[in-house]
């Protein structure tokens, strides 16, 4: 379809279009006997290819290479019926790049254009153009869960429409090229196996997709850049590291959908977000990590009084697996499912298998909606292991459908579950609520609502709780108290208990409904 796209004829002829300084040369080709040579800003190789087919995918591929490492070679599609697309690489070898784009409804041709960066020299040679046969999306086994109890359980992650223009890659080497430009791409992995030794940093806010849901496997870690970052269909395994998706501070609107997370033991988290305000995350199942499932809290201090913009949202989350070598080592700072800092909307996760606790609120929690939340197996090495952690500080917001520990049976191995939900203490020497007015312990005005609680202690332990709202929850196998009220700092005791809506029929013989002490 490119007339001319190794260069063979020994001359551009009518073929291509020159713009500057463009000449064929013999000294530096991929392949044959010769390739072109573009120098200078504003030097600029075309043709328009004619005779396509309307609304159909075609891939352009081309070797291309810099004369000076960090001088960029663009290769662009434009007039297609659909978005101008680029893509780039600065290596000083020959790199394969691949534009893959679909015609409009009535197009029939498209430019084709290769340049240098301002002040550089490049290479190209074999260009290609092929229609493109789309990948059929398949479904990757989803791990069967219990039935769901009193909560939701998590959607598994979904087949996806690839975008309609794209830079497709097949190798490492290709995608980190691509990741680390500063042009915003649409970036596309062929299935397969991708290898480095270290994060990979974005150049730009790009959004990237697995050709097939599941089937780009990276073994390195990203940390997004940019507005409206996106990762689509990806799965993770980890080789060492803190993290395998990172968003800094001031990167906000970051998409995370349909991907796979394992970190084989040897990475703490799957998604670190130090950026909150537009961070979405649905459709993942997270495994294997030993500090936390999902974090997002800003750093100290903004995170006493950070209010994104644009809550995070959490959907359809499978989460299991988080712990150290040894349990609890962290001492109640990690070894969670969810971490959550911020109002945000959290619904349909499942988390289980953890060393300390399933989900912690805190920092600036104000606002939040958790629903549909499944939790099991917390535990560590004595009688402290804790579903749902409230801590400093979690405000009005509204914890609802709620499977706390086994859905039947009691606290057992592989099932354990110590207390259901607790409030950290008006610890003295925690710095002073920024809410003047509030006390200092950690919960306010919070409502936990429809649900059970399975667990072999306590259900709810409030600790210097304010203005708490308890109803509709069934406690179940608590020996020591179904709900405990604890008031070290002398404000009093203001829970409200709606009469009649808790069900405390299957509590322990001699476990205490509610005390206040």
């Amino acid at each position: 379809m490119i007339k001319n796209g190794d260069f063979e004829l020994g001359k551009f002829h009518s073929y291509w279009s020159t713009q500057g300084n463009c000449q064929l040369v013999r000294a530096e080709q991929f392949s044959g006997d010769y390739c072109a040579r573009i120098e200078d800003d504003g030097s600029l190789l075309e043709q328009t290819i004619r005779d396509l087919k309307p609304n159909t995918s075609y891939a352009l591929t081309a070797y291309v290479k810099s004369q000076y490492r960090k001088e960029p070679v663009f290769l662009g599609v434009k007039d297609f019926g659909g978005k101008e697309i680029i893509s780039s690489a600065d290596s000083t070898k020959y790199t394969k790049l691949t534009l893959v784009y679909r015609t409009g409804q009535e197009n029939r041709s498209a430019k084709i254009y290769i340049r240098p960066s301002a002040g550089g020299i490049c290479y190209v040679d074999d260009l290609s153009l092929t229609p493109f046969r789309e990948g059929i999306q398949r479904e990757v086994l989803f791990q069967a869960v219990e039935s769901a109890g009193y909560a939701q359980l998590p959607k598994p992650p979904q087949n996806y429409m690839l975008p309609s223009a794209y830079t497709l890659v097949d190798n490492t080497e290709s995608f980190i090229n691509a990741f680390k430009s500063t042009t915003i791409q649409n970036i596309v992995l062929e299935d397969g196996i991708y290898i480095n030794s270290s994060v990979v940093r974005a150049g730009a806010a790009h959004k990237i997709w697995s050709r097939n849901l599941g089937g780009a496997l990276l073994k390195f870690g990203l940390e997004l850049r940019g507005d409206g970052s996106e990762v689509h269909g990806l799965s993770f395994e980890g080789n060492g590291g803190e993290t395998m998706i990172f968003i800094e501070e001031k990167n906000p609107n970051s998409k995370i959908l349909d991907c796979y997370f394992n970190g084989n033991r040897t990475v703490g988290k799957a998604i670190e977000g130090r950026e909150t305000s537009g961070l979405v995350v649905k459709r993942c199942v997270i495994r294997d990590f030993t500090e936390f499932g999902i974090f997002w809290q800003s750093y100290f201090p903004k995170y006493l009084y950070d209010s994104p913009e644009i809550p995070p949202i959490i959907e359809d989350c499978d989460i299991s697996g988080i712990y150290q070598p040894v349990r609890g080592q962290m001492n109640g700072t990690g070894e969670c499912g969810l971490w959550a800092s911020t109002e945000c909307t959290v619904n349909r996760v499942k988390i289980t298998d953890t060393g300390w606790m399933g989900l912690w609120t805190g920092g600036n929690c104000n606002n939040a909606l958790f629903s549909n939340i499944t939790i099991d197996n917390c535990y560590k090495d004595d009688n402290h292991s804790v579903g749902i952690y409230v801590e400093h500080w979690t405000r009005d917001s509204i914890f609802q459908n709620l499977q706390i520990g086994p859905l039947s049976g009691a606290s057992r191995p592989g099932h354990r579950m110590d207390i259901g939900i607790t409030t950290e203490w008006d610890d003295p020497d925690i710095m002073p609520n920024p809410v003047l007015g509030q006390s200092n312990g950690a919960n306010h005005n919070n409502i936990f609502e429809n649900g059970q609680i399975n667990s072999r202690l306590i259900g709810i332990n409030l600790e210097d709780s304010e203005n708490t709202t308890i109803r509709n929850i069934k406690f179940k196998n608590q020996r020591q108290y179904a709900i405990r009220d604890h008031d070290s700092n002398g404000t009093g005791y203001t829970t409200s208990l709606e009469k009649g809506s808790n069900d405390f029929k299957d509590i322990a013989s001699g476990c205490i409904e509610y005390i206040q002490d």
